[in-house]
């Protein structure tokens, strides 16, 4: 219950890409990690554990897997972050590289026993490194192949509509803010909001059209700072004449 969508940041790094490809350069793909790291440790200051990416951090780790070499992500293992070595991983396997590269990496890391957790917000499992690599190095044959290109597309497609409270950043929305809206508006015109659903904390609220019940509005006012507001199941009515769901937003109370 704890995910973020914010597509004013996947536009900053779609703009920041733009500007590293210009002029036909290649990808500068120590820019691409070092974004990646720096949105793992804001979401771990943000969340705390286990992380929860959002898709900003998604499109930042496909570009790095999407453009580094067997080597580099044979390199990127090696990171300090526990969680950051075990993604490295999970690509480099993407990648089907020669059966000795990556046993070559697990006899490295076969004294690599520092924990981290992984999995949803609800539920998740506490792995050494060494134990999530092997895990890992099994499932190979068996891991969906991910088209990256088409995936980024999707999600920067999909950051275009979205819910706008005013107010809200990426971890935090100010408690006035929500309880001065009387219904939910979106970042686009044409579509209807039809339904959604509002945890606070562990109260579960639903409308069934796009206001803000008082029962909410209530919920939110007896709630102090650091209580997590989600925004889910948000149906919508297209331009198309179809019903879709939007992605959840969510924050801490402030």
């Amino acid at each position: 219950m704890k995910t973020i969508f914010n597509s004013a940041g996947i536009l900053t790094l779609c703009l920041t890409l733009q500007s590293l490809i210009c002029c036909g350069q290649n990808l500068n793909l120590d820019s691409l990690f070092n974004n990646y790291r720096n949105l793992i440790q804001l979401q771990r200051r943000g969340y705390g554990d286990p992380l929860i990416n959002d898709d900003e951090t998604r499109i930042s780790y496909y570009l790095v897997a999407m453009n580094s070499s067997i080597d580099d992500l044979v390199a990127y293992t090696n990171d300090s972050d526990p969680y950051i070595r075990a993604q490295m991983f999970i690509a480099l396997v993407r990648k089907k590289p020669n059966a000795q590269v990556l046993e070559k990496i697990l006899e490295d890391h076969k004294n690599d026993t520092v924990s981290f957790p992984a999995g949803g917000a609800d539920v998740f499992f506490t792995w050494k490194v060494k134990e999530y690599m092997e895990t890992v190095m099994r499932l190979g044959s068996t891991m969906p192949e991910i088209d990256y290109e088409k995936a980024i597309t999707y999600i920067r497609a999909r950051a275009k509509k979205e819910i706008e409270i005013e107010g809200m950043n990426r971890y935090t929305v100010a408690k006035d803010s929500l309880l001065q809206m009387d219904s939910l508006k979106l970042t686009v015109s044409g579509y209807t909001i039809r339904s959604f659903d509002l945890y606070v904390d562990t109260l579960e609220f639903r409308s069934s059209n796009n206001v803000l019940t008082a029962e909410m509005k209530m919920a939110i006012t007896r709630s102090p700072p650091g209580t997590w507001v989600l925004f889910e199941n948000i149906r919508v009515r297209c331009p198309d004449g179809e019903i879709r769901t939007l992605m959840e937003k969510s924050a801490k109370l402030k």
